[in-house]
């Protein structure tokens, strides 16, 4: 279990002061979808997935992808 990977989607919007974990996901498609609903829902400005070891420091979180508003809804990788 120690190799474990999980997905992070982490809320930066400026209505989420300090940032904020929306979800933890075992998987990068379920992590995506969970993404694609938050975007459709609105109010999100910055979304970000990362991908996590288990008990690895944050200094190690890997961003796989990203969402934002301000650049007219544009999805990066």
């Amino acid at each position: 279990m120690e190799n474990q990977d999980y997905y992070i989607i982490w809320d930066s919007s400026s209505s989420a002061a300090y940032g904020g974990s929306l979800g933890v996901y075992d998987s990068y498609e379920l992590a995506l979808k969970a993404m694609q609903s938050y975007v459709s829902e609105g109010g999100v400005e910055y979304l970000h997935c990362y991908l996590v070891k288990l008990n690895s420091p944050v200094s190690d979180w890997e961003q796989v992808i990203g969402y934002m508003e301000d650049n007219g809804g544009e999805w990066s990788l």
